[in-house]
């Protein structure tokens, strides 16, 4: 396995790949990958609020408020991206800080992305004017010009499996992450996300985990809604989505999904020898 240093060192590699989600937090000495639709604006709350910017309650209650996703907000607290630093400063840190990402099912992660930003959202939106025409014109027949264009989950479903289209949310997070340079300390997982932030705040933080905001986790529930997604899907439809995110799966633990909307779990945060596999 290719350590991040060794990447580093690699002109060829560095130009592009550390614009990626990754936060450097210097008082603490943390480095961490957000990924999109995995809790990443709690954390940016919970990094800020670390690093002793209170925040009002409307921030903990409204996960996209605006503000926390800006730059210049972060910088202001201390978080930078580790592309704002120069080649040897980011050698010094990918040696010697702390590094932990967030994931959970990928499949689960893009029925997320698809509710919020096709269903929620709705035409006009920004992933409509986006994606939506490539969407629609590529997997439908229309019927007359007056046919709400609607995405549905098969739809983008067949758009990514076909057309290999990505986007930071649904996008795979050993490209974006980068497992196999960046040999991460921790990777808490959605489906554990009480019990793993609780133990990386703990072991890496020194803090509680109370009074930080309360996340959508994956329950019974959350389940059947997957699961009446699944079964929009055809049987080769499923799978050519599990192929798509097979070797995020095979990283971080988890096993294809089932039209019954099953998360399976090989491995857990405590586990993470285990986790990260040479690929």
């Amino acid at each position: 396995m290719r350590s991040g240093v060794e990447a580093i060192q690699d002109s060829s590699y560095l130009s592009d790949r550390w614009s990626g989600p990754f936060l450097v937090d210097d008082k603490h000495k943390v480095i961490y990958c957000g990924l999109e639709k995995v809790a990443s604006s709690s954390w940016k709350m919970i990094l800020m609020q670390l690093s002793g910017h209170v925040l009002s309650d409307d921030h903990w209650h409204d996960a996209d408020h605006r503000e926390i996703h800006l730059k210049s907000v972060l910088r202001e607290v201390g978080i930078r991206g580790l592309q704002e630093y120069t080649a040897a400063e980011i050698t010094h840190r990918l040696a010697n800080y702390t590094k932990f990402l967030f994931v959970r099912h990928p499949v689960d992660r893009l029925l997320s992305a698809f509710r919020d930003k096709f269903e929620k959202a709705g035409p006009g939106s920004y992933f409509y004017q986006r994606y939506g025409s490539d969407i629609i014109n590529g997997h439908r027949q229309l019927k007359s010009e007056d046919e709400v264009l609607m995405v549905s989950f098969a739809e983008l479903v067949r758009f990514i499996t076909e057309h290999h289209v990505f986007d930071p949310h649904w996008d795979v997070y050993y490209e974006v992450c980068l497992p196999c340079f960046m040999n991460y300390t921790y990777v808490g997982h959605m489906e554990n996300f009480v019990e793993d932030v609780s133990y990386i705040l703990k072991a890496v933080f020194g803090a509680e985990f109370k009074n930080f905001p309360q996340i959508n986790i994956i329950n019974k529930q959350r389940r059947n809604i997957l699961s009446q997604y699944l079964h929009t899907l055809s049987a080769s439809e499923l799978k050519s989505l599990n192929e798509v995110y097979d070797i995020d799966m095979q990283i971080f633990g988890y096993h294809h999904i089932t039209e019954n909307g099953n998360i399976s779990m090989i491995s857990s945060l405590h586990q993470k020898e285990n986790l990260i596999a040479e690929i």
